[in-house]
């Protein structure tokens, strides 16, 4: 699951009312299931947190991913330039249409 998905989808399952410590069971067991690789579970869980207190700042999804862009910039790891053009074109057109 790409990180894009991975937000989409931890900000859709807080919507559905499910808290971070359900998440983090779910992960456990699609871990146990092998629906996820091991690890990966953890690794969302951490995320989880970070998504929860951006919520709560009325930060959307895709202002996560842009903030992790920057982290990624930040310390130098290459990311592809064309996801970043998509996701800022996704931004800027959500922006201005007014889309949810």
């Amino acid at each position: 699951m790409e990180f894009s998905q991975t937000i989409n989808w931890i900000y859709t399952m807080l919507d559905l009312g499910f808290d971070e410590e359900s998440i983090r069971k779910l992960c456990d067991y699609c871990e146990f299931s092998n629906f996820i690789p091991q690890g990966f579970g953890q690794q969302v869980s951490n995320l989880v947190g970070a998504i929860v207190k951006a919520r709560s700042q009325k930060l959307t999804p895709e202002e996560v991913m842009l903030s992790m862009y920057g982290a990624a910039d930040a310390v130098g790891t290459k990311t592809n330039p064309e996801d970043l053009t998509k996701l800022i074109m996704h931004v800027l057109k959500k922006n201005r249409t007014g889309e949810p």
